[in-house]
């Protein structure tokens, strides 16, 4: 049974919880009550197009105004703190510790800086000259750390001001996430776990096994496995081939 429902006027496209829920519709930002449900305070949005919504020590989201995109700051009471207009086709990403890393290129490069969660800029913006072209694609942070995949390369930035890049990864890229603190990538031929400098690639998958989730495994002979990101294998039970398709995922606790 649920402890609450709440009804509203226009579907939440959002929902981001800390010690409060906050929900951003396509006209209004809410604060609602983790314990009873109940909408403690609510912001029109004017004229707006929302697109993404993030929590930290303060509430961020973006939105298109007329042809522009804009990342805008509001404290936990609802107050507007400040907004920046994004360079186009600009990419956002806040790590678990509030900073905010924006990318952006340009005819020399990619362009990088670092915003506090009142839109501060932290750190002065870096170009990184002769980069590959291609989108910016945004993978995810680490503490305060985020990664970016450009072109067949992927960067690691500190909110220090340092960055590492890896390798060009010669095999096609199927997937790139973040398992329990580590970057993971999955090619048509192995899947990896990379080291914070990128300067090191460990081996993963057997030649007989197919990736099913994030560290599990299916091999050929229908042995169902979980290995941690080290590779050591932690559980394994024989299943039926013929009921292989219909493994999606699989909860390992210890």
């Amino acid at each position: 049974s649920s402890l609450w429902t709440l009804n509203t006027s226009s579907p939440y496209l959002w929902l981001r919880a800390n010690t409060r829920l906050y929900g951003l519709t396509k006209s209004q930002l809410d604060q609602i009550d983790l314990e009873t449900g109940k909408i403690l305070w609510s912001t029109k949005l004017n004229s707006l197009l929302p697109n993404r919504l993030e929590v930290s020590d303060s509430i961020l989201f973006s939105a298109i105004k007329g042809q522009k995109e804009i990342l805008f700051s509001y404290s936990f009471e609802g107050e507007f703190q400040s907004n920046i207009e994004l360079p186009k086709a600009s990419k956002w990403e806040l790590t678990k510790k509030g900073s905010i890393f924006l990318f952006h290129d340009t005819s020399d490069g990619l362009v990088w800086e670092i915003l506090d969660s009142k839109l501060n800029r932290i750190k002065e913006s870096f170009t990184l000259l002769g980069t590959e072209s291609g989108s910016i694609s945004v993978i995810g942070s680490v503490d305060n750390s985020c990664y970016v995949l450009k072109g067949n390369f992927i960067y690691r930035f500190g909110a220090d001001g340092t960055f590492s890049r890896s390798g060009k990864i010669e095999d096609s890229i199927l997937a790139l996430y973040i398992n329990q603190g580590i970057l993971m990538l999955k090619t048509n031929k192995s899947l990896y776990s990379l080291t914070p400098n990128l300067d090191k690639v460990v081996k993963q998958l057997e030649e007989s096994e197919t990736l099913v989730d994030n560290n599990t495994y299916l091999s050929r002979d229908g042995v169902l496995s979980i290995r941690d990101n080290s590779g050591k294998l932690l559980w394994s039970e024989n299943i039926s081939l013929k009921n292989k398709s219909t493994v999606f995922s699989v909860y390992y606790k210890k």
